[in-house]
């Protein structure tokens, strides 16, 4: 079964890269979750399509987020600072001392 799952690889990619979650790929590719973690361990085609499809959704993510955030999206400019720069953009809670 491993290596129909094997030769389903370019699917495999383009559903990680439309951001389907492991489970609706499993479910997509008629196996359940375990089986597929069972085999991505196994298998070097399954995690390389898993990991390459994921890399260019997130690739797409990243720069619409950083266009959103050069464009003058505030939120979008707090998210990226946040993450970015954490220790001069976190938010510190400062607890007050009672007496």
């Amino acid at each position: 079964m491993i290596k129909e799952v094997e030769e389903k690889a370019i699917l495999i990619e383009g559903w990680a890269r439309d951001g389907l979650s492991q489970q609706q790929i499993a479910d997509n590719l008629g196996i359940g979750l375990s089986t597929l973690k069972k085999y991505r361990k196994k298998s070097v085609a399954i995690r390389a399509a898993l990991k390459k499809g994921r890399e260019v959704s997130d690739y797409h993510v990243e720069n619409a987020l950083y266009k959103a955030a050069t464009g003058g999206n505030v939120q979008a400019m707090i998210f990226w600072l946040k993450n970015r720069k954490p220790s001069q953009w976190n938010e510190k809670r400062v607890r007050s001392k009672r007496a």
